[in-house]
Parts: C-alpha cells; structure tokens; sequence
C-alpha cells in the first residue's frame, strides 16, 4: 500500500494570521471525530489546542490595536504618494526639454531599487524608505535633478509621511508587547505541536488506517495544500505584516 504523507507546507513563511488561520481549522476538523481516534493523537491534541487558543488570542489582540488603523492608513497614503513620484518622472523623461529630461532619468536610476516598495510588507517598506532618504540627502545632484523634474514636494511629503510611519509602528510594538507573550514568541510551541499532530495522524493512517483516519488525513492535506501557495517564495513573511 503506497504510504500516504502531508503535503509540503513552508509554515514558516506563513504570516501570524495565516498559520493562525490554519492551525484553528485543522481543529475544528479534527474535533468533531476525535473520539474515534487513538490515544496518541489524543495525546498530542490536549497539547495542541490549547496552543492553538493561546496562540490566536495574541495574533487577534495584534490585529487590535488601537494603531493598527492609522498605520494601514499612512501605509497606503505612501504607496499613492510613490506611485504619484514615479508617474512624475516617467512623464518629465519623455520631456523635449534635454536637460528635465536628463534629470528625469537620473532620477529614474536612483529610485529603480525603491519602486516596488509598495509591493512589500509595511515595516520593510518603510525601513527602504528610511535608506533611500539617507542617500538622496546626501547627493545634492540628485537633489537638484529631483527640483527640476518637480517631485521635490512629492518627496519632502513622503519622507515625513514615512518618519511618522515608523514611529506609529514602534509605538504600536510597544503597545502588544507590553500585553505579555506575543503571538510570534507563541508561534514555535503551536508550530512545533502542529507538526507532532501531523506526524501523528501520518502514522495512524499509515500503519492503522480505517474510514476515521483516512478521511481526516485527506481532510488535513486538503487544507495544507490551500495554505501552500500563500506562503511560496516566502512572500508571506511570519513576522510582517502583508501589503
């Protein structure tokens, strides 16, 4: 008989919502049937759940706070402000005036790294932000370019944008830390049980398979694989939060 085993799952590039979420239906599956199983993943579903409890309790008081929105807020106020930067000097660059359009692409070089900065999750949006500013400060050239394309405003604008996102953010760690064990300190324990549950279930459908642990096992795997393409490439990050 082929051996059936898990799907693969990165769960550590799983955000804290998503592993939550994962974790939190993988017992709401198993509960209903888990007086029909044996005393091993019994065992290991009174360390489990618990885990699981504790574990989702943080994630939400995260979500909570009272910052939460206003970071989301500014967040999306500097991905627009980006995005009117980056339309500016495409525009200026296709100028007939040969020197705009010189600055326009000087500009363009400097900010490539950063123009996708909106794709990423906030804090390293913001920690980009924080390096580009450093560096175009520091090359009054470029400073210069950027007045004669016309985003020096745009820029001026996004830098104090981007100082306050940082400082909203640090307040708001703060804020959940304070509250105790945080849902990220948490996470290893749940993780580390959810992997014995798995490993468990494996060897009962493996070795003592009936209708029970057969349907349990594909029900499980089933929701593996639905987790499995959020966390490809590690573009859902544990410990950030997703643009």
């Amino acid at each position: 008989m082929e051996k059936r085993i898990f799907s693969v799952v990165p769960i550590s590039h799983l955000s804290n919502d998503n592993v939550n979420s994962l974790f939190k239906s993988t017992g709401d599956i198993i509960i209903p049937v888990r007086t029909q199983l044996g005393d091993v993943i019994n065992a290991v579903l009174d360390v489990f759940l618990p885990n699981v409890q504790k574990f989702g309790e943080q994630v939400n008081a995260q979500r909570k706070s009272k910052f939460t929105e206003l970071v989301t807020a500014i967040d999306a106020k500097n991905d627009k402000l980006l995005a009117e930067i980056k339309r500016t000097v495409v525009f200026i660059s296709k100028s007939r005036d040969v020197n705009q359009s010189k600055a326009a692409h000087n500009v363009d070089f400097f900010f490539s790294p950063f123009w996708n900065a909106a794709k990423k999750p906030i804090k390293t949006q913001a920690d980009d932000f924080s390096d580009m500013f450093v560096k175009y400060h520091a090359d009054p050239a470029l400073m210069s370019d950027a007045a004669l394309v016309g985003i020096t405003q745009f820029l001026n604008e996004l830098e104090v944008s981007n100082n306050e996102l940082v400082s909203i953010y640090l307040d708001r760690n703060e804020e959940t830390g304070a509250r105790g064990t945080s849902g990220s300190d948490l996470r290893p324990v749940v993780s580390d049980s959810y992997a014995q549950l798995c490993g468990a279930v494996e060897q009962a459908v493996n070795f003592t398979p009936n209708d029970t642990t057969v349907t349990l096992f594909n029900n499980m795997d089933a929701l593996r694989r639905k987790y499995a393409p959020l966390a490809t490439g590690g573009k859902d990050k544990p410990t950030d939060e997703a643009k």
